[in-house]
């Protein structure tokens, strides 16, 4: 690029150089012209030798414009050449080729007009930061591969790579010539590019498994914050260390490792691995890596923690076993209550035989069987009396444990309608703990869950209307459910209310 603006800028000098010529020769041609008639013959020739050298530059100079021309405007990069001005916009431009125009949207012309970094750096801190920059491109500062951000005619960002160099010309006017290459396309594919690098490695960092990334020589290329954190190291630190010196502390790698398997076959390998350094169990498996030939390089290593399984397996384990010695023992016993209940009943039957042979041992036996009947009632006595313990268990349970809390919901929920089941709720349970309950669900089984819905709504007060908004259904299909209750019930053709039927069945 260096080489490419040196030579322009030569080009340009030429070319001035030739206009100079040119402008000279002009005015001495008119001169000539002037005083054709005071000439000699020879001054005459000397004056049609100037004349053909006029035309031989003015061609040159043609042919070099063109060439320049030519080497501008098919210039891949944006190309400009600009001086400084003291009028607005302080800066005009000299050469403006198409590929400028494409980048920012604007002619030379309206470039001219309206001002370059007044146009293109529209945000005033940014426009203030290119003035500067701008002033000591003057002063002789080079930008090369300057990156910059545009703001387009039509508002688009584009990004622009900038190289500068300057000249002065035969007037001492200084120039600065510019190529700007509009790198967008590839700035926007650099930070998608570094968005997904950034993206995967987040993901690779989220993964609570431990993974590391290993060469072929065992060396560890990259970790996971995961596996770092369990080596009690960084990400960095753990590059290029031995995993098996770190992981295992050991000189070479174990005869277990999967790594080693993987770098012989090539293949995927798993394995489960009791780490004591760090304090657990692991299923390890290995996944090959390749480079862009083919070659494998190294693996991918994850380790998985199944600490946790292990234990519960080796718990489950251990509670099948007592399970199982629980189940023996309980078999055993029931095998001994068995046999000694065949020999009480075969003692039995012995004891029935002889009363037909003896009246005392007759009475004997009766007296036994006595307190056999005695000993039975006192265990129906005692089975009675648990049963009433369970029932008062059950009913103070209900009492303390469920209800109170159940008080609590109704008086922490605001909707109406929650309060309203959580109400029916309460009464259903008070209800199990009721003879009201049994009842029903007794002597009333024949009724569908629907018709036991509404007849308990009916015994609790509700209205049809209030009923049908809680079961979310038409008023008329509350009738109708309780038209089926009555004929259920038998109370058709009898003049009962319905509600203070269903109350006294809780009485």
């Amino acid at each position: 690029m260096d080489d490419e603006n040196k030579s322009l800028e030569r080009k340009i000098l030429d070319l001035e150089k030739l206009l100079e010529e040119s402008k000279e020769l002009a005015n001495y041609y008119k001169k000539i012209s002037e005083d054709t008639g005071k000439r000699s013959l020879r001054e005459i020739d000397h004056l049609s030798a100037l004349i053909a050298e006029k035309k031989r530059l003015e061609q040159e100079l043609r042919q070099e414009s063109s060439f320049l021309n030519s080497i501008i405007e098919k210039a891949a990069e944006g190309l400009c050449v600009w001086h400084a001005t003291k009028e607005y916009p302080y800066m005009r431009f000299i050469v403006w080729n198409d590929r400028m125009t494409d980048i920012s949207g604007y002619t030379m012309e309206e470039i001219n007009r309206l001002g370059w970094y007044q146009s293109v750096y529209p945000d005033p801190e940014i426009q203030a930061q290119a003035i500067e920059l701008l002033a000591r491109v003057r002063q002789g500062l080079t930008l090369n591969h300057e990156e910059r951000e545009i703001t387009r005619i039509n508002g688009e960002k584009r990004f622009l790579n900038i190289s500068t160099s300057s000249f002065t010309t035969t007037e001492g006017i200084t120039h600065i010539l510019a190529l700007m290459d509009d790198i967008t396309e590839r700035k926007r594919t650099e930070t998608a590019i570094l968005g997904a690098k950034e993206e995967w490695e987040r993901t690779f960092d989220a993964v609570p498994d431990l993974i590391a990334i290993l060469d072929d020589k065992f060396r560890i290329v990259k970790t996971n914050r995961a596996m770092a954190e369990t080596l009690g190291l960084t990400p960095d630190e753990a590059v290029g260390l031995l995993c098996y010196k770190k992981v295992h502390g050991t000189t070479e790698p174990p005869p277990f490792c999967p790594h080693a398997k993987l770098l012989l076959d090539g293949q995927a390998h798993t394995v489960e691995v009791h780490e004591e350094g760090q304090g657990g169990d692991f299923f390890v498996s290995v996944s090959p890596r390749y480079d862009y030939r083919g070659r494998l390089i190294g693996s991918v290593h994850v380790a998985h923690d199944i600490t946790a399984s292990k234990q519960a397996e080796a718990e489950l384990q251990k509670t099948h076993a007592e399970l199982e010695q629980k189940i023996y023992e309980r078999t055993r016993e029931l095998s001994i209550a068995n046999e000694k209940m065949h020999q009480e009943i075969n003692e039995r039957r012995l004891v029935e035989a002889s009363l037909n042979v003896k009246e005392k041992e007759l009475k004997h036996q009766a007296d036994h069987l006595d307190k056999i009947n005695t000993a039975l009632k006192v265990l129906l006595e005692h089975r009675d009396e648990e049963k009433r313990r369970l029932e008062e268990s059950v009913f103070l349970n209900v009492k303390k444990l469920i209800i109170p809390y159940l008080d609590k919901l109704v008086a922490g929920v605001p909707n109406s309608h929650a309060k309203t089941y959580l109400d029916i709720i309460k009464i259903n349970l008070e209800n199990l703990i009721s003879p009201f309950a049994s009842k029903l669900s007794y002597k009333h089984l024949n009724l569908t869950p629907t018709e036991m819905q509404v007849a308990d709504f009916v015994r609790n007060g509700h209205t049809n209307k209030e009923i049908a908004l809680h079961l979310n259904v038409s008023i008329e299909a509350v009738s109708f459910h309780r038209k089926n209750i009555r004929k259920k019930l038998g109370l058709t053709k009898i003049k009962t209310n319905l509600r203070s039927y269903l109350q006294k069945l809780s009485d």
